[in-house]
């Protein structure tokens, strides 16, 4: 479910209120039901910040194991502009260097 843009707002002092509202206009429902509202903050936080210097910021999260047993997993957000084939291009190398990937989009 799309978070409120009054509260998401007050996570985001600083952030231009415009930038906010293109955030909550260009993603739809799937990308708001799979994070969190702290999560979609942190995400407008670090596109705000993006630019010529920075193009690019990569979240990283180790999740704990589970209880089956699972050793774990990382959970990486990548925040970037698009551009064709960068999605395959990012996952290609990941599974070079060895990651598994289980979801991805």
């Amino acid at each position: 479910m799309k978070p409120r843009r009054d509260l998401l707002i007050q996570q985001l002092a600083g952030v231009d209120e415009t930038f906010v509202d293109a955030h909550l206009t260009r993603l739809g429902a799937e990308y708001f039901a799979e994070f969190t509202l702290p999560e979609v903050a942190r995400h407008i936080r670090e596109l705000s910040r993006l630019g010529a210097d920075r193009p690019v910021a990569v979240l990283v999260a180790d999740t704990t194991a589970g209880a089956d047993g699972d050793d774990g997993a990382l959970v990486c957000t990548i925040l970037t502009a698009d551009h064709a084939g960068l999605f395959s291009l990012i996952t290609g190398v990941l599974a070079a260097a060895g990651f598994s990937i289980d979801a991805g989009a």
